[in-house]
Formats: structure tokens, sequence, C-alpha cells
């Protein structure tokens, strides 16, 4: 539907009228799948979809925080840890916000919820300094901090993958810093 809506942007308004775009939000706030491709062509469409005034409007009435919450769903963060989904989808959505400007409040809104869900579900569980040493944005800052598998005389027997927590914290703040970063320049 994007690339169709991209490539004949007068085709929007058909499309609107057979209720295709209405047909994908009302899809999209049920179950986003876990998939990296649908994920990152989720932003291009909402492009797509807002580029005239009732796509704009409707889109508005669109829940993002079916969006955002794929980055406190364990099924989807556990998906995505190896990539750079979260990066990607953080410029991507900033672009989406760079096209459209109304929808900035909304979106920095639903990014300031899903760190406030991550909160929630990191202090439920109680956080170790293995959790956060098996953060690559950990890593960064900390020189001393062992590689995942690194032999340091510590017990390291533990799956990189087996804590969410690390996972949800790199997942959501990777988007949320990306959006804000490339929002402020």
């Amino acid at each position: 539907m994007a690339c169709f809506i991209h490539n004949e942007p007068t085709s929007l308004t058909i499309l609107q009228e057979a209720k295709i775009p209405q047909t994908l939000l009302e899809s999209l706030s049920k179950d986003i799948p876990v998939s990296t491709d649908v994920v990152m062509s989720i932003p291009g469409a909402f492009g797509a979809i807002c580029l005239n005034v009732p796509g704009l409007e409707m889109f508005k009435d669109f829940k993002l925080k079916t969006l955002f919450s794929i980055f406190t769903s364990e099924p989807h963060v556990r998906a995505f840890q190896d990539g750079e989904l979260a990066s990607n989808l953080g410029m991507s959505v900033d672009e989406l916000v760079r096209h459209q400007p109304t929808l900035k409040s909304t979106v920095m809104s639903e990014i300031n919820t899903m760190l406030e869900e991550v909160l929630d579900k990191c202090s439920a569980q109680r956080i170790s300094a293995e959790d956060l040493n098996h953060c690559s944005l950990q890593k960064t800052r900390r020189h001393d901090a062992p590689a995942p598998g690194e032999v340091t005389g510590e017990d390291n027997s533990r799956d990189d993958k087996e804590s969410l927590i690390p996972m949800l914290v790199e997942s959501s703040t990777r988007v949320g810093c990306v959006f804000v970063c490339a929002s402020v320049y």
C-alpha cells in the first residue's frame, strides 16, 4: 500500500474509499507480527496514509501505543534482539514526524509511555549488575564490563538471551534515543 501511494499519491483517496488504510490501521491496532520486515514497513505506511488531511485525521485516531508496545513485548524484544531494528525504527519514525510535525507531541508522549513501561517491568524484577553488563549500550560506557561469554573469573554461564531486562532496556532506549536525538537536530 505504501509503495503504491508513494508512487501515485492521487491513489490515496481511492484506497481510502476502499477502506484499505483503515483496514491496515485496524489490523495494526490489534497485533503487530513479530517480523522485522513488517515492523520496518509500518512507518512508511503511516507516512503514506498521512499524505492527505482525511488520512492524517484518521491516523491521529490510531493509537500509536501499539507500535511502541513492541518494545515492551517479550516475543518482539527477543526476536529483534540481534538486529538494528530499534535504531532503524527510531529513524523511520523521526522521518514520519519530519513530514508530519503535528504528530511530534503524540510520538514523544508514546515514547515516554514506552520508557515508563520498561521502567515498571524492570523495577518488578531484580536487576543485577550482570544484567547491566549484558546491555551493549552499557558496555560502550563502561570499558571494564566483560563481553558476553568472556571469562572473568566469575560465573558467566548465563545465556545472554535469558534475561529480558537487558533486552528491554536496550531496545527501548535505542528507539527513544534515536528519535529524540534526531528531533533535536
